[in-house]
């Protein structure tokens, strides 16, 4: 697979993930995406284990992108936890 055609394939899991964490209306639904965009068998985690067969001089340049990802990813997700968790603990 050409390397433009996997960033963009890397792109489209990016915004599917933080599409899916922006749409959570409940805990329940942030940990469900959390699972599917960042858990053992996500498009980036599958992306991350591809690494290791790559020549040499492309691993760094994967694993930083897929890193970058993973990030976004993350960063996303404790974003909206913890205003999920502040506007359940402020209604009780």
């Amino acid at each position: 697979m050409k390397a433009h055609t996997k960033r963009h394939g890397l792109a489209l899991a990016v915004a599917a993930a933080l599409a899916d964490i922006a749409a959570a209306e409940d805990l329940d639904a942030l940990k469900l995406a959390r699972l599917a965009h960042a858990g053992d068998r996500s498009p980036l985690a599958l992306a991350n284990r591809e690494i290791g067969a790559l020549p040499p001089a492309a691993k760094a340049e994967a694993g930083k992108r897929i890193g970058e990802a993973r990030a976004k990813i993350k960063d996303a997700l404790e974003a909206r936890g913890d205003r999920k968790s502040t506007r359940l603990n402020s209604s009780h």
